[in-house]
């Protein structure tokens, strides 16, 4: 089977990138042949045109309704193949523009688009339980659960103490770990914020890169928290491992996750997790389990969530562990494998 994976971002940083090359390589390893298709940052289309053309895909998978996805679809319609798609990220403006009207007018266009892309897909995957319920209220059709997977061999418990201390971390600190983007709707500032309210023996440690980058810095120094927040470059997947199994608690203050890839990963190397209470967020944490949900109103919120957690810490991340083998890459990119097969008539 030839599969097509469509996706207008390609950098490496964020989860619908990771999921698509965790998908890829399996789907390989299965003896099936993948080819990603990305535009480069000037979206020019005649490359990728040309290359879905010579590879000729038995099924198109678009994974962003962007310029290539809709041409990915068109493509499909035109060659009478199958076309999916993944409902990766939803369409929040919240934190780009400041006044009420503009919000609700540019948010209600945008789903109309988003809506009118997936609809047009024979089939549209969605990470979570919670999120293909919010399509629905929406009215969207043909959704199908499928969760994200990770290797479970590569992100498991490991302490690794030399990370630690090559963060010039003490032995006694509080980690509180975040990676990803640092953009405005993923509200890495409220973290900042949050760390402010909690006792000086807990530090953050931030990983990962974006457009906020430098206002993020100068936060950290007006906030006075310079001498308690690490803030790291973006790190190849292969050795992130590392890094979560130096922290403690993995915090995410982001409200519109789908899914976070990163706190799965996190609760595989066995993180209970504080997050606010995003779709994804929901489907993946079972307060007082694994972690706890947290409202989406101040940075009070979150800092009273990772102190309320933290006697607890060692349980819920041994919870957390056993939690993510739902999420085993092998067994989600078979249940896709089987998804296309089954909408291929095989």
């Amino acid at each position: 089977m030839k599969v097509a994976m469509i996706t207008d971002t390609f950098d490496g940083i964020g989860g619908t990138e990771q999921a698509i090359k965790n998908f890829t390589s399996v789907l390989e390893g299965l003896g099936h042949q993948v080819r990603i298709i990305h535009s480069d940052k000037r979206y020019r289309i005649k490359g990728p045109l040309e290359e879905l053309l010579r590879f000729n895909p038995d099924i198109v998978h678009v994974h962003t309704p962007g310029p290539l996805g809709n041409l990915g679809v068109l493509y499909a319609k035109s060659k009478e193949v199958p076309v999916l798609g993944y409902f990766h990220s939803l369409p929040d403006v919240r934190f780009y523009f400041e006044r009420g009207l503009e919000k609700k007018t540019i948010g209600e266009f945008l789903w109309k688009l988003v809506k009118y892309f997936y609809q047009s897909c024979d089939l549209t995957l969605v990470p979570t339980r919670e999120v293909e319920r919010l399509l629905l209220e929406k009215g969207f059709e043909n959704l199908r659960v499928l969760h994200y997977g990770i290797d479970l061999s590569l992100f498991k418990p490991v302490p690794d103490g030399d990370v630690r201390r090559s963060l010039r971390f003490g032995d006694r600190d509080r980690i509180l770990l975040y990676t990803g983007w640092f953009r405005k709707d993923k509200r890495v500032d409220v973290l900042l914020q949050s760390l402010r309210q909690l006792d000086e023996d807990f530090k953050l440690l931030l990983i990962g890169d974006g457009p906020t980058r430098a206002d993020l810095l100068k936060e950290i120094s007006s906030l006075g928290i310079s001498d308690r927040v690490a803030v790291h470059a973006s790190v190849e997947n292969s050795e992130l491992a590392k890094f979560y199994n130096c922290a403690d608690i993995y915090v995410n203050a982001s409200m519109s996750e789908t899914l976070g890839i990163s706190m799965v990963e996190a609760m595989a190397c066995g993180l209970p997790v504080v997050a606010a209470a995003s779709p994804g967020a929901k489907d993946i944490i079972t307060p007082g389990y694994n972690g706890l949900l947290v409202g989406l109103d101040s940075p009070r919120s979150l800092a009273e969530g990772v102190e309320g957690l933290w006697p607890r810490r060692k349980e819920m991340g041994i919870n957390a562990r056993r939690a993510t083998e739902r999420y085993d890459v092998q067994k989600t990119t078979r249940r896709l494998a089987a998804i296309y097969e089954e909408t291929l008539g095989f």
